[in-house]
């Protein structure tokens, strides 16, 4: 949620050398990624999802407050249901048709690129997944990729050519490549000329609003179970993760705190659009005032984060009620040059607490946390085997996060994490 700095730092000895002619960086980069790759998911088996559709704003039409409660998403006690509807033809993981989910078990949603600095991050994740997911009880039902529409195809020959299985492991949860607009109820590129000024302004352009965005909307049609934890290419398991340790008895563990310097502005503005366009639209509104800055960012924090699939419902559906003609993220994208500076888990944060949902599903834990707020930050740290080797302790959060933003670049991160997650015992 926050705009990323150059990175600060750079590999060593001759990679670092090679790294730093642009043209050999960039090829260097995407075959490494690419041999990785096929070495972490060598056991998983991929689908793709294709179609073209807006589901999100069907769905998120008809979905209120009084239908979600009776099942207007699908929850672990429905029948079974193909987990995969908008392509009938997906494989299953099982090889005997649909599954439905465990109670305990999320949908993990990566919000992915193929740019140089965020495509080779991924690698990390996939190989934290196979190092420390339990084939015989996952707490993972499926993986949804979220990938840019231009890079489908790109995505689609690497679904091919990792297709697994066999006798190098069993594959145990599916995993599915959708299109941004198989996400969003309105085009991407529809939603940048919606907001040309924010567009123009931002350093990153409008790209990473997006992906915010994406974040909400999958729970509306690719997301069967009734959590989800919201990824980006930095993130990675840091720790075995069973059944029962991100959701207990219908909750979620929550990290429970936003931070930073701007938290307060994204949270007054995120409530604000639930009322209005524009900054102050919530003051003296009938609900808002139980729902102040201080209460929301005790609630949520940023990426990775475990998210209720109802809660992300009606969030959608009270947005959608101020949309008018057009869908929800594309009024949100308007409100971008009418100062609002809302975020996804601001949203999210606020959504929960006007329909007085967030203690229904989500619990904090003062010995369990998600990730590591300090290491995120520095960066440097990453520089620091001993660091390291306790941010894979069995004490340490869930998940490790290997942002840009912190100071660590790609093949720094992949040489920081690669002691703790290699399964080769010649390397």
């Amino acid at each position: 949620m926050r705009v990323p700095s150059p990175s600060k730092r750079r590999g060593g000895g001759a990679l670092s050398r090679v790294l730093r002619r642009p043209r050999v960086a960039i090829v260097a980069v995407v075959v490494a990624g690419a041999l990785l790759w096929i070495v972490a998911f060598t056991s998983l088996e991929l689908t793709t999802v294709s179609s073209a559709s807006a589901l999100v704003s069907r769905r998120s039409n008809a979905a209120s407050s009084a239908d979600l409660e009776h099942g207007d998403y699908v929850s672990v006690a429905s029948p079974p249901v193909s987990p995969c509807p908008t392509c009938p033809d997906c494989s299953t993981t099982s090889g005997t048709g649909p599954r439905t989910p465990h109670p305990d078990a999320v949908t993990f949603v990566l919000v992915a690129t193929m740019r140089p600095n965020d495509g080779p991050r991924a690698v990390a994740l996939l190989a934290s997944m196979r190092r420390f997911l339990d084939p015989k009880a996952s707490a993972v039902h499926a993986l949804v990729v979220i990938v840019p529409n231009a890079e489908l195809t790109w995505w689609r020959l690497a679904a091919q050519a990792l297709r697994g299985g066999g006798e190098h492991g069993e594959v145990f949860f599916e995993v599915r490549v959708v299109a941004e607009d198989d996400v969003l109820p309105t085009p991407t590129a529809r939603l940048r000329v919606a907001a040309p000024k924010a567009n123009h302004r931002e350093s990153r352009g409008a790209g990473y609003r997006v992906q915010m965005l994406l974040k909400l909307a999958v729970a509306a049609n690719h997301v069967h179970t009734d959590f989800y934890v919201t990824l980006d290419c930095d993130v990675l398991l840091a720790k075995p993760l069973k059944l029962g340790t991100l959701v207990r008895a219908g909750k979620a563990l929550t990290q429970g705190e936003m931070g930073g310097a701007h938290v307060s502005r994204w949270m007054s503005h995120s409530l604000d659009a639930f009322f209005g366009d524009s900054p102050g639209a919530s003051k003296g509104k009938e609900g808002a005032d139980r729902c102040g800055v201080q209460t929301l960012k005790q609630t949520i924090g940023v990426t990775p984060a475990v998210l209720s699939t109802r809660v992300a419902l009606a969030a959608i559906a009270r947005l959608q009620t101020l949309g008018g003609d057009v869908g929800w993220d594309e009024r949100l994208f308007r409100t971008l040059d009418e100062g609002l500076d809302w975020t996804e888990y601001g949203m999210y944060a606020a959504g929960a607490c006007l329909e007085g949902m967030q203690e229904e599903v989500h619990y904090r834990d003062p010995k369990l946390r998600l990730y590591d707020a300090t290491l995120q930050e520095d960066g440097s740290r990453f520089r620091d085997p001993a660091a390291m080797s306790r941010a894979f302790d069995a004490d340490a959060p869930v998940f490790l996060v290997l942002q840009s933003i912190g100071g660590s670049d790609a093949a720094g991160a992949a040489e920081a994490v690669w002691p703790h997650l290699s399964m080769s015992d010649g390397e």
